[in-house]
């Protein structure tokens, strides 16, 4: 998930890539009144009929665009671009990083573990490079120490 005003990437490792998994981390990670772009899989059809934990919809617009025909909706303006553009550098570091982890190690539960725990940690790192990185700040080691000290305030 890519915010396009703020550029911040956000990306979940899931074991099931389905309709269900799906909403339950857009619920989690994506604010109410959103506006979301995907494309047209048949899984992200239940987006704008999500609700909360009350029964309250979450009032999701959702623009698609379907690939098929052009990556950008005519009538909407609709394209997913940017998280194209956000995932490429990201899938280049996951494949450079986890050579290995994916094929052998990955064989048993325990392995399985280690590797996902692994992905998720390569994830963790390109929203953090999204949000902190060199092209938001000009030293991103002093905002990581403003980062710690308003999670940590001193007594």
């Amino acid at each position: 998930m890519i915010d396009v005003e703020t550029g911040e990437l956000r990306l979940i490792h899931v074991r099931k890539r389905d309709a269900v998994t799906l909403c339950r981390e857009i619920r989690r990670h994506v604010a109410p009144g959103t506006a979301i772009v995907t494309d047209e899989w048949a899984a992200y059809r239940r987006i704008p009929t999500l609700r909360d934990n009350n029964g309250a919809s979450l009032n999701y617009a959702h623009l698609t665009v379907n690939h098929r025909n052009n990556f950008v909706n005519p009538v909407t303006g609709a394209h997913t671009q940017s998280i194209e553009q956000a995932w490429g550098p990201a899938k280049l570091l996951l494949l450079k990083n986890m050579r290995g982890w994916c094929g052998r190690n990955a064989r048993t539960a325990r392995g399985r573990a280690a590797a996902d725990r692994l992905m998720q940690t390569y994830l963790d790192w390109c929203w953090w490079q999204s949000v902190n990185g060199p092209a938001r700040c000009k030293d991103p080691f002093l905002r990581l120490l403003k980062v710690i000290a308003r999670h940590y305030k001193q007594a």
